[in-house]
């Protein structure tokens, strides 16, 4: 968690393949650091994730959450990158 109150936790899954034509960037950075360096919500988190490529993603799943009661499951369903998301206050 940083200093904003946004939180990301991770979970193994079965392995799902990242798309091998995937013409986003590289971060050139361990990127779940530069989240919360840079981040204040889950919109924002998912904005650098859908902005670079993520091929960690073919094996992990990882949830956002943020002190708006924001939340959302970012993971690769079907070799496209999914970002279920659920909004409200706490």
């Amino acid at each position: 968690m940083n200093t904003a109150g946004l939180f990301f936790d991770g979970t193994r899954t079965p392995n799902a393949p990242y798309p091998d034509n995937d013409s986003k960037p590289d971060c050139h950075c361990y990127l779940w650091t530069k989240i919360l360096q840079d981040c204040d919500t889950v919109d924002q988190a998912i904005a650098l994730v859908q902005k670079y490529k993520v091929p960690d993603l073919e094996d992990i799943h990882i949830i956002f959450a943020d002190k708006l009661g924001q939340s959302a499951i970012v993971g690769m369903y079907n070799g496209e990158l999914k970002v279920p998301k659920r909004t409200g206050s706490l």
